[in-house]
């Protein structure tokens, strides 16, 4: 059986009532959810900001998770925010200002346009109710109260994590996960440079790493036959 997770904030999940959007927050939300719902170890799965959410659970409850899979995995550096991250949350920024004088269907497809193209290296693989999925999730999340609020703390989780987190950088925490650890980049990524693949496939004591050619953000989504094939692989051999 598997589970897709919200995390707290985020999708269809309700914001923490105190407002923390930490990654020591979101880890701990997504360890107590395991913990009452599994009896033993689990397979988990992370994608970007689920990357290093499952990276801080693993290595802070180790006995909670059984092999770690990671898609993209957040793990970046405070060069590669400075560089790539802040340029692009400002275009972000100045486009959403221009765009919602367009009316709330056409700025949700403009912002869904913008997105896809953000995190696949090639949109139009993607089936067309993929792009109707994303548009009507914008407009859901655009009439919240707190989503405006997500997309900051967002930023701040992944700085904090790129930096100095409680005193632990993503990448201290990662030498400590003694999972299994099979992580997925992608050449054409913009948000994760393929660049920080090798650095990654040193730090997990038990880990390999799988560089996808023709891939952007979404291994998962991209490529979802071959993704599967490698994870079995890996699994079989890893055990």
């Amino acid at each position: 059986d598997g589970l897709a997770v919200d995390l707290p904030g985020f999708g269809w999940s309700p914001p923490p009532r105190d407002g923390d959007y930490s990654l020591r927050r979101s880890a701990e939300s997504l360890a107590d959810l395991v913990e009452s719902r599994w009896d033993g170890p689990v397979h988990l799965f992370g994608n970007s900001l689920g990357g290093i959410t499952s990276v801080a659970v693993a290595a802070r409850h180790p006995e909670l998770v059984k092999s770690l899979t990671l898609i993209s995995p957040a793990m970046l550096t405070r060069a590669v925010m400075v560089k790539a991250h802040a340029p692009k949350a400002l275009k972000i920024a100045t486009a959403k200002r221009k765009s919602e004088k367009l009316g709330a269907q056409a700025f949700a497809e403009q912002q869904a346009d913008e997105l896809m193209a953000l995190c696949y290296a090639d949109p139009k693989r993607l089936p067309p109710e993929r792009r109707e999925a994303v548009i009507a999730e914008i407009q859901r999340r655009t009439a919240l109260p707190y989503n405006s609020d997500i997309a900051a703390a967002s930023a701040r989780a992944l700085f904090d994590a790129a930096a100095l987190e409680k005193g632990k950088s993503i990448w201290r925490l990662a030498r400590h996960v003694e999972a299994p650890t099979f992580a997925i980049f992608g050449t054409e990524d913009q948000l994760v440079p393929v660049e920080l693949a090798p650095r990654a496939a040193g730090v997990f004591k038990n880990g390999r790493v799988t560089i996808l050619p023709d891939c952007g953000h979404c291994a998962q989504m991209e490529h979802p036959s071959l993704t599967a094939q490698m994870f079995y692989q890996w699994l079989a051999v890893s055990g």
